[in-house]
């Protein structure tokens, strides 16, 4: 038996928010794009929380997202610029610019759902 992992999925109340989010504000490239679901590079995608639910036959109440349980990890070449971006973007900050114990600089904002996405600086990342 041949299982390999291939992307986390993450769900979405509103598709097309998230797809600002992700593609326009974040930078993510698209790879896949349905009405419903959106791939992106690096084994990420979204799905929209109520067709999912659908899927796994529970009924869907306007669930709540991101319960602080979840942190979405990316890193950039230029953390100072991102930041800055997301400023404008007006994106929910949860804290600008910090250098970590582990010798990394990061920030953290919330996703339009509330999801955790945190975003180092390449240059200091901890090794895979």
């Amino acid at each position: 038996m041949d299982i390999r992992f291939r992307h986390n999925i993450l769900l979405v109340k509103d598709i097309n928010l998230s797809k600002y989010f992700y593609a326009d504000v974040i930078g993510l490239k698209i790879c896949k794009e349905f009405e419903t679901f959106i791939q992106f590079e690096d084994h990420f995608a979204i799905h929209s929380a109520d067709l999912f639910y659908e899927y796994i036959n529970k009924p869907y109440f306007e669930q709540k997202m991101g319960h602080d349980n979840i942190d979405l990890y990316f890193t950039t070449s230029n953390l100072p610029e991102v930041s800055k971006k997301l400023k404008i973007a007006k994106v929910e900050f949860i804290h600008d610019i910090r250098h970590c114990e582990w010798g990394e600089n990061i920030i953290r904002v919330y996703d339009p759902d509330g999801h955790i996405i945190e975003i180092g600086d390449a240059h200091n990342m901890m090794q895979d």
